[in-house]
């Protein structure tokens, strides 16, 4: 039999409530605010990450320029006469000029004409990266590393194994953060 009441396990969970279905002003509130730190993280996750991409990615590219460098020297240094360097015994010199072997006649060495190599520092008020410069009789050659050349870049250094060449190249990242890379190489002279 049925009555004017019913129970309320037949009104439900609900029927008690005079308001209708939603959430209140502070629910949403509440809810907003861990939404946003939610995002908050992880934006500053994505951007820490972007910053250690962007440093990894520069120090890659600065590995790369510097063993190209030290490498297209070393090409060049693998057919120079021991006797034909200016300075004949470069201890860290920035500077460093040779002869490549020409060929031979009568059995004697033919010295090709001088090449060099050397750092050139741009005057301090023209605010301008030094330049590593390669200059040939038949012309010079300035290569410009976009400012990656450290200030001391380039080294030559004569040992008893030969001739070791030093580039050093550096970059400073929009976040401050300076990054250096050293390539060297040992090239042995000819006599």
């Amino acid at each position: 039999m049925i009555t004017g009441r019913t129970s309320f396990a037949a009104r439900g969970p609900q029927a008690g409530r005079d308001r209708r279905a939603g959430f209140t002003a502070v629910e949403m509130w509440i809810s907003c605010g861990i939404m946003v730190v939610a995002v908050a993280t992880t934006l500053g996750v994505m951007n820490a990450s972007l910053r250690t991409l962007d440093g990894g990615v520069a120090a890659n590219v600065l590995d790369a320029r510097a063993r190209r460098l030290v490498e297209q020297v070393a090409q060049e240094l693998r057919q120079a006469g021991a006797a034909t360097l200016v300075p004949p015994n470069p201890n860290a010199s920035t500077t460093l000029a040779f002869q490549q072997n020409a060929g031979y006649v009568a059995g004697a060495v033919t010295w090709g004409p001088l090449t060099s190599y050397s750092l050139i520092a741009m005057p301090s008020g023209l605010g301008m990266p030094p330049l590593f410069e390669c200059r040939r009789t038949s012309g010079t050659q300035a290569i410009s590393l976009g400012g990656d050349i450290a200030p001391n870049g380039l080294a030559f250094t004569l040992t008893p194994a030969g001739l070791t060449i030093t580039v050093t190249l550096q970059r400073t990242l929009p976040t401050g953060e300076t990054i250096t890379r050293t390539s060297a190489t040992t090239v042995t002279l000819r006599n």
